[in-house]
This record gives C-alpha cells, sequence and structure tokens, in this order.
C-alpha cells in the first residue's frame, strides 16, 4: 500500500463528512499518529455528533460518492452500540455515534489540525487518553501509553482522572480508574 492511495482515501471520507455537514471528530489511529506517537494503520475513525436520520443520510451519500456501504446493515450496527463502516477499496471509514459525556468534552477541547491536505478536528492528549483509557482494548492501551511518552511533562493528569473517575461513577465500576493507574505507572 503506498501511501498517497490512503491519503486520497482520507481525502474522500473528510471531504464526505464535510459535505454533509457533519461535526465529527478524529480518534482512531490517524489521531494516535497526530497526537501520540506514529503507527501503522489503514483506516480511520470518527467519531460524529449526529442522530440517525443524519447517519441514514450520511451513508446515502456515501454510496452516492462512490463508497461501498449496505445502509441497512450499517444503520442495525450503528443502534446496536457499534460503528458505521464505509469502504473503497481496501480502506474503510468508521463512524461511532456519539453516546458518551467524554465524547464531547473531546470536541468540545479539539483542535483543528491540517491532515490530507485538509482541515480536521482532533482532541487534545488528555480527551484521547481518557478515550483510550475508557476503551481498554490492547491497542486502545498500547496507544496510551504513546500518549504518556510524548507528553508525559505537560500532560493535564489531574483533568484525566478527574473525567475517569466520573465515567467510573456512572458505570458503578472502578476498574476504569484503576487501569488507569496501571498504565500511568507502567508509562511514566
Amino acid at each position: 500500500m503506498t501511501r498517497s492511495v490512503f491519503d486520497a482515501f482520507c481525502q474522500a471520507a473528510l471531504d464526505l463528512l464535510k459535505a454533509e455537514r457533519v461535526r465529527f471528530l478524529v480518534i482512531g489511529g490517524v489521531a494516535v499518529s497526530v497526537v501520540g506517537e506514529p503507527r501503522f494503520t489503514a483506516d480511520l475513525d470518527v467519531i460524529a455528533y449526529i442522530d440517525t436520520p443524519k447517519l441514514q443520510s450520511l451513508l446515502r451519500a456515501a454510496k452516492r460518492r462512490g463508497f461501498k456501504v449496505d445502509v441497512d446493515a450499517e444503520l442495525a450496527a450503528a443502534a446496536a452500540g457499534s460503528s458505521a463502516r464505509i469502504s473503497r477499496k481496501d480502506f474503510h471509514l468508521d463512524i461511532i455515534v456519539r453516546s458518551l459525556f467524554i465524547e464531547d468534552l473531546a470536541l468540545a477541547h479539539g483542535k483543528n489540525r491540517r491532515v490530507f491536505a485538509r482541515t480536521a478536528r482532533f482532541p487534545r492528549a488528555e480527551d484521547l487518553l481518557v478515550l483510550k483509557v475508557v476503551a481498554g482494548r490492547p491497542r486502545d492501551l498500547a496507544d496510551a501509553e504513546g500518549i504518556i511518552r510524548r507528553h508525559s511533562g505537560t500532560l493535564d493528569r489531574t483533568y484525566v482522572e478527574h473525567v475517569l473517575v466520573q465515567v467510573c461513577e456512572l458505570a458503578e465500576d472502578h476498574a476504569i480508574i484503576e487501569r488507569w493507574h496501571r498504565l500511568w505507572n507502567a508509562a511514566s
């Protein structure tokens, strides 16, 4: 895979989101490469701040623009709490519909950055850390370690812990804050 093919895919995906006037935040591997430590990725992940009718409209527009998408299947996936996916060749855009207050915080604190010759909103390091720690999958935790390494001297650890405690209280489960403490101790 050449980088320019992936870049062209990301440009088309970002153009779609903007043409459909979707408020979104780039997360996943692309965000980690911008905010944390560079890593390989073959997809673009976004949190979309939209409702179901707007998602349906977005998926139909993607189909018209030449993306591969099963509109009904992706609407069902989103309704079940998964991401909706559109594809083109070997790449895909995963669209996560906003569902948590931490996603609102990430958007509010985010910054616009230039990537793939386009402007897109990215979370700041602290909010990307919160998203990664809450997700808790091995890849997410490895990404979180990279973010801590890159920003160790400037991270607002108090903010991260405050937000994670709020998540734990809502979930009535303190496993997430315990995961954070283990991660911080291992990475710093």
